[in-house]
C-alpha cells in the first residue's frame, strides 16, 4: 500500500502539478504579464503558448525513450530546469531574455511531464491511477489559484514567476518517490522491443483532439455564457462550481475503475463529452448552459482517466502514456486559437460543428484500439 502512494505522490507531484502549473495558473500568468510587463492580450498569450507547446514538444520527443531512461532522474533533472527558468524569468529585464527563460521552464516541464506520465503504467490499475492524479490537480488548482495572487499583487510579474519556481522546490521531495524504472513482468520480450507508431500516432490524435475541443470550448465559455444572457459574475460562478463537479467525475472514476471493463464507461463518457459540449456550445439559455457546462466537466475528469488507462495498457513500459501527457498539452495549447478562427469565421455556432468532427475521430479510434485490446492482441502491434 505504502508503494502505491509512493506512486501516487510522485506521479502527482512531477506532472500531475509541477509540470502542468503554468498551464493550471494560465489565467494569472497572463494578467501578470499584461498588467506588470505591459503587453497586450495577444502578446501575453503567446508568451504563454510558447512555452506551453514547448512542454508538449519536448514530451513528445522523449517519450520513446521513458522505457529505458531513468524516469525519476529525468523528473529531477527537469525539476531542476524549470525552477531555473522561472527563477530567471523573475529577473528577466527584457522580453527576449524572458521568452528563453519561459522556453527553459517548458523544456523541465516536459521533462517532468514525460517522465511522470510513463509512471503511471507501473500502476496495476492504471485507471484508477490516473483518475486519483486528476484529483490532486483539482486540490492544486484550488491551492494555486487562491495563492498566486498574493504574490502577484506585492511583486506583480516576478511574484507570478517567483511563485511558480519556490511550488516546484517544494514538490522535489515528493518526485524523488518516482520509481527510476518499471518493474519487471512477465511476458514475451518481443513484446517489449521497438516503438509502436501507429498506437502513438493514434494516441495522439485521440488524446490531441479531445483536449484540443475541450479548450477550444473552455477558452470562450465566459463569452458563451454571457451571450445567454448571464451577467460577468455569474458565469463565474457556474464556472467555479464546475471545478468541484470535476473532482466528482474524477473520483467516480476511480472508484469504479475497471470493475465493468474500460470499453462501456469510456464510450459512456465520450458520448457523454460529445452531446454536453455541442449543447454548450449551441445554446442561448442561461439556464441550460449553467445546467450542462456543470454537469459537463464532471464527464470530461470522468472520461480522460479512461484514456490514459488505455494507452498505459496498449504499452506497459509508459511511453505512450507519456505521449498522451504531451498530446494533452498540445491540445490545449492550440485549441483555442482553433476556437477563436472559428468563431471569426463563422461565429459562436462553429464551435459545435468543430465538436461534433474531433468527436466522431476520437470516439471512433479508442473503440478501435480498445477492441484490439479486448480480443487480446499484442499491446505494441
Amino acid at each position: 500500500m505504502f508503494v502505491k502512494h509512493r506512486l501516487l505522490f510522485g506521479v502527482a507531484a512531477s506532472s500531475g502539478s509541477s509540470g502542468q502549473l503554468s498551464q493550471i495558473t494560465l489565467p494569472l500568468l497572463v494578467g501578470a504579464a499584461v498588467v506588470g510587463l505591459g503587453m497586450d492580450e495577444q502578446a501575453a498569450g503567446l508568451l504563454s503558448s510558447v512555452e506551453l507547446v514547448t512542454v508538449a514538444l519536448v514530451s513528445f520527443v522523449i517519450a520513446p525513450r521513458m522505457g529505458v531512461w531513468p524516469r525519476r532522474n529525468v523528473a529531477l533533472i527537469g525539476a531542476g530546469l524549470a525552477i531555473l527558468g522561472h527563477a530567471c524569468a523573475t529577473f528577466a529585464p527584457l522580453v527576449l531574455p524572458l521568452v528563453a527563460a519561459r522556453v527553459l521552464a517548458g523544456f523541465g516541464a516536459g521533462m517532468m511531464v514525460a517522465a511522470g506520465n510513463a509512471c503511471i503504467a507501473n500502476a496495476e490499475n492504471p485507471d484508477r491511477l490516473a483518475s486519483l492524479v486528476i484529483v490532486s490537480m483539482c486540490l492544486v488548482q484550488l491551492v494555486t489559484l487562491n495563492l498566486m495572487p498574493v504574490f502577484v499583487e506585492r511583486w506583480s510579474y516576478a511574484g507570478a514567476y517567483g511563485f511558480e519556481a519556490v511550488f516546484i522546490l517544494l514538490m522535489v521531495p515528493l518526485i524523488f518517490m518516482l520509481p527510476q524504472y518499471r518493474p519487471a513482468r512477465d511476458g514475451p520480450e518481443s513484446h517489449r522491443r521497438g516503438f509502436p507508431v501507429g498506437a502513438a500516432i493514434a494516441i495522439a490524435v485521440i488524446v490531441g483532439l479531445f483536449s484540443a475541443r475541450e479548450a477550444a470550448l473552455w477558452a470562450f465559455s465566459q463569452q458563451i455564457g454571457m451571450r445567454t444572457g448571464l451577467s460577468n459574475q455569474q458565469v463565474g460562478t457556474v464556472l467555479g462550481i464546475t471545478g468541484a463537479l470535476g473532482v466528482l467525475g474524477a473520483v467516480t472514476a476511480a472508484v469504479l475503475g475497471t470493475r465493468y471493463g474500460r470499453m462501456k464507461p469510456m464510450i459512456v463518457g465520450l458520448f457523454m463529452n460529445t452531446v454536453l459540449s455541442f449543447w454548450i456550445s449551441q445554446t442561448n439559455d442561461p439556464v441550460v448552459f449553467s445546467i450542462v457546462e456543470i454537469v459537463y466537466h464532471a464527464f470530461l475528469f470522468f472520461t480522460a482517466p479512461y484514456l490514459f488507462g488505455m494507452a498505459a495498457e496498449l504499452d506497459g513500459l509508459g511511453r505512450l502514456v507519456a505521449v498522451a501527457g504531451g498530446s494533452i498539452l498540445l491540445g490545449g495549447a492550440l485549441g483555442p486559437a482553433i476556437g477563436g478562427l472559428l468563431i471569426s469565421w463563422q461565429g459562436y455556432t462553429a464551435i459545435g460543428g468543430f465538436i461534433l468532427l474531433a468527436m466522431a475521430v476520437v470516439t471512433t479510434l479508442a473503440w478501435r484500439l480498445q477492441r484490439h485490446l479486448d480480443q487480446g492482441a499484442p499491446a505494441a502491434s
